[in-house]
């Protein structure tokens, strides 16, 4: 089983830490399958049409970052509608509102990879950590390969896009062992079988500051606060992390640290003797985290757990110790 991390640690070593943008808060995008299939077209396949509308109102409800970017796109052979609010009170409440109104009767094909390259060209963007949810009760239409080569690219444009994939097999037709033979190996996607969609409650979160400040003198423990998206659910109790630095930084870091009061408490080792006289004033070294339990705490406690914010900068304050010098006057 792989273990989730939402982007893996791509080529980070090679990139100064300080020169990168955190992304701001989140986007939310639903990918909803709206062909008659999803409500038992001719009693031929399962009617989960309602419920599906009520797993949406529930993810959405869940939103509690209010500057979080919620889309909501039903598709057929193509993208029909493309619903984007601000996850406020007010937004929520409005496409909320659209998803419970919508009914199309158009008997149409399923295309999935055409709505996946429409997210990928026109709604995701770099500037918010992107959550894309695939909701689908069935194939691809005319076969697999336009599909599956756009999973073959998602893990590289999520990398440069702040991007995460969750492919939703609704029911027992879209069970599909190509598509989750490609999705599972990729850090940043994840694939949903029709049994646990129901079930689970889906919760991301991530360190809630992207700079830390450390003066080596004074301290040798960093914390680092936590933000999650459903103050409802909160991070799980028993979430583990592994807090790493990179090859060759200043303070060796590797240490799995279990969340506890929303952050993690990291006690670091060095010689501060040594450190005082390499280091300049200030400077600053990369940390890594790393969700190690997802597997753990889905099968205990039923959230499908991810984490958001793999990356931050932990900067290090070298101040010159004051000296007293005394002179004695003759």
């Amino acid at each position: 089983m792989k273990r989730i991390s939402i982007f893996a640690l791509f080529c980070l070593l090679l990139l100064p830490a300080i020169a990168q943008e955190k992304p701001k808060g989140e986007r939310y995008i639903y990918l909803w399958d709206v062909t008659l299939s999803m409500k038992g077209y001719q009693n031929r396949t399962p009617d989960i049409y309602d419920d599906v509308v009520k797993f949406l109102i529930k993810e959405i409800g869940c939103i509690t970052n209010e500057n979080a970017e919620i889309v909501v796109c039903p598709f057929q052979e193509r993208i029909l509608e493309n619903w984007k609010y601000v996850a406020d009170k007010k937004g929520k409440e409005a496409i909320m509102d659209k998803i419970i109104e919508y009914n199309n009767t158009d008997v149409t094909n399923t295309n999935i990879s055409g709505p996946i390259e429409h997210a990928k060209s026109s709604i995701i963007k770099s500037d918010k950590i992107n959550l894309l949810y695939i909701l689908t009760d069935g194939k691809q239409t005319g076969g697999n390969e336009r599909l599956l080569s756009e999973i073959e690219k998602w893990e590289n444009f999520a990398k440069m896009n702040n991007a995460y994939l969750r492919y939703v097999a609704l029911t027992s037709n879209a069970e599909d062992p190509e598509v989750k033979h490609l999705i599972d190996p990729i850090p940043n996607a994840d694939y949903i079988d029709p049994e646990s969609w129901k079930e689970q409650s889906f919760l991301n979160f991530g360190a809630s500051k992207d700079l830390l400040n450390l003066n080596i003198a004074d301290s040798k423990v960093i914390e680092i606060p936590l933000k999650c998206s459903s103050e409802v659910i909160g991070i799980p109790q028993g979430t583990k992390v592994r807090v790493k630095s990179a090859s060759g930084a200043p303070i060796s870091i590797s240490e799995q640290i279990e969340v506890k009061d929303n952050k993690l408490v990291v006690n670091l080792t060095f010689d501060y003797q040594q450190l005082k006289v390499k280091l300049p004033e200030e400077s600053s070294m990369p940390l890594y985290l790393e969700l190690i339990n997802h597997d753990d705490i889905l099968a205990k406690q039923n959230v499908n757990v991810s984490l958001t914010s793999p990356q931050l900068t932990l900067k290090l304050i070298n101040t010159p110790e004051k000296t007293l010098t005394i002179r004695i006057k003759n």
